[in-house]
């Protein structure tokens, strides 16, 4: 039986911790950092240099202009959504794929530097706010 919020898809995530999550993005210095969460939340604050990739739409189409190979960094709030996202990426034949275990929330709460200046808006976001 599966432990709740886990699939058996998840073992080819790595779901690292703050620390180990740091770590491994400074081993992969080419990597790419991609926040899951929604605009409002990622506005609020966010990883320094992370990507807004706030629904399957975006990530996919994030996803088709990166090398398969590339090291990906994702995380949400918790984790429930990063977990999501990198499914769909490895099923799109990712196989580098970090995921934050306590997500937004824990790194802050880890007292870790986030990004709180105001996002530019992407042309996605104007479209979005348009319609």
């Amino acid at each position: 039986m599966e432990a709740e919020g886990q699939n058996e898809d998840d073992s080819i995530l790595n779901i690292v911790d703050v620390e180990e999550f740091i770590i491994q993005m400074k081993l992969h210095e080419n990597h790419i950092l991609l926040d899951v969460r929604l605009w409002l939340e990622y506005k609020r604050g966010r990883l320094p240099c992370a990507i807004l990739a706030e629904n399957s739409k975006v990530l996919l189409s994030i996803a088709d202009t990166l090398d398969r190979d590339k090291p990906l960094f994702l995380y949400c709030a918790d984790n429930f959504r990063s977990k999501a996202a990198g499914r769909s990426l490895a099923e799109h034949g990712f196989n580098n794929i970090y995921i934050l275990d306590v997500g937004f929330n824990g790194w802050k709460a880890s007292g870790k530097e986030i990004d709180k200046t105001r996002p530019k808006i992407s042309k996605h976001q104007i479209k979005k706010s348009i319609i």
